[in-house]
């Protein structure tokens, strides 16, 4: 799913509707911070992260556990060497 506009990303952000996204504008960080208080913030030099995307919109990925468990059992550092 493509969402154009900054404020609706924002706030699918804020309630779990998205999971992540990877160009979210400096400004937002402590607003998002005091209110997504589980929400994991990375700050990255350009070209120095590392991203893997899904398709989200179709089975399974479209429920949230399933993403999560991916992510969990997801050997990172396997992944970057």
């Amino acid at each position: 799913t493509v969402i154009a506009d900054e404020s609706t990303v924002i706030s699918a952000l804020r309630t779990g509707v998205i999971d992540w996204h990877s160009d979210i504008a400096v400004l937002y960080s402590d607003s998002l911070a005091a209110t997504s208080p589980k929400l994991t913030q990375e700050r990255y030099l350009p070209g120095q992260g590392h991203m893997m995307s899904l398709i989200l919109d179709h089975e399974p990925w479209t429920n949230r556990d399933v993403r999560r468990a991916l992510m969990i059992g997801t050997d990172w550092e396997a992944i970057l060497k």
